[in-house]
């Protein structure tokens, strides 16, 4: 039996890492710190970018979108507009 070969882990939190580059769900996953499982539910629910890649082959994403994806929820979290205080 044949091994699979296994593809590079891409450190998207990596400055060195163009934003260009191609990443897959389990860099994504690692990054957030969240299972796979958690973040194709996430996908499914609208809540994370569609991938790059055509339907059918293994969904991939730049390592932009996703720096792109943690930039908005940072953004979210430290400044939330629809919260006023005494009401």
């Amino acid at each position: 039996m044949t091994e699979r070969a296994k593809t590079p882990f891409v450190d998207i939190a990596d400055p060195a890492v163009r934003d260009g580059e191609l990443c897959g769900r389990t860099d994504i996953a690692a990054w957030l710190r969240i299972s796979v499982q958690r973040l194709d539910a996430m996908r499914r629910k609208g809540l994370f970018p569609e991938a790059c890649t055509p339907a059918g082959i293994r969904p991939r994403w730049t390592v932009g979108t996703a720096r792109d994806y943690l930039k908005g929820l940072r953004k979210f979290v430290e400044k939330p507009e629809d919260v006023t205080e005494g009401k």
